[in-house]
């Protein structure tokens, strides 16, 4: 599992690569992350971009691609 840098900037941000659709979901739940947020992440295509989505002290940006899968960072506000 591959996280942030030791830079205490980083302190607050999860950025995790190579986790399977479980794996993600399990970090979703422990972050309370709303339905809609998960929702928003399952709908989106390459396309999209970059999206991003906020609730409770937690932002979480996203993109995905077929090729890359998806790719998330969450960030916790202090």
């Amino acid at each position: 599992m591959k996280g942030a840098p030791e830079d205490p900037t980083y302190a607050n941000i999860l950025k995790v690569t190579g986790l399977r659709d479980t794996d993600f979901e399990c970090v979703f739940t422990a972050v309370a992350m709303p339905d809609s947020v998960f929702s928003q992440i399952s709908a989106t295509r390459a396309l999209d971009g970059m999206q991003k989505a906020s609730w409770d002290k937690f932002s979480a940006t996203w993109t995905y691609h077929p090729d890359n899968g998806l790719r998330v960072i969450l960030t916790e506000s202090k």
